[in-house]
């Protein structure tokens, strides 16, 4: 492998996880604010938005 394509590799990486990790913050602090506003929800409208945050992940 030469300088530059291991360069981008590192780079391609270090975005990739910057990304997920990111994500994965997103997605538990989005499940957190839902888990608080049960009580003020119906269940048929938390179903809907539950199922489709499991199409997105």
């Amino acid at each position: 492998m030469n300088l530059s394509s291991e360069l981008a590799y590192q780079a391609y990486l270090s975005i990739y996880l910057i990304w997920h990790i990111r994500g994965y913050i997103a997605g538990r602090s989005q499940r957190n604010m839902n888990s608080k506003a049960i009580a003020q929800n119906p269940p048929h409208c938390r179903l809907k938005r539950d199922r489709s945050f499991s199409t997105k992940a």
